[in-house]
């Protein structure tokens, strides 16, 4: 399975699993880019998840700055 595919399984997930729930809840899915290539986070903000978290300052500091619309 792609990434465009686990997107998109992980989405439906969420949206079933609040649909379960007793209360309506904002979920915001956070991507973790961490180990992952300039291409393969690309790819995540091409399927319009700009959410992204990264574990380690340095890699941080330098994807960071190819991926200005991220948050």
């Amino acid at each position: 399975m792609g990434i465009k595919e686990n997107i998109l399984e992980i989405k439906k997930q969420i949206e079933n699993a609040c649909l379960r729930g007793k209360k309506q809840q904002k979920v915001d899915l956070v991507v973790v880019t961490k180990e992952r290539n300039i291409g393969e986070i690309q790819e995540v903000l091409s399927c319009g998840q700009n959410v992204l978290g990264e574990n380690k300052a340095h890699e941080l500091e330098e994807k960071a700055p190819s991926f200005p619309e991220a948050k």
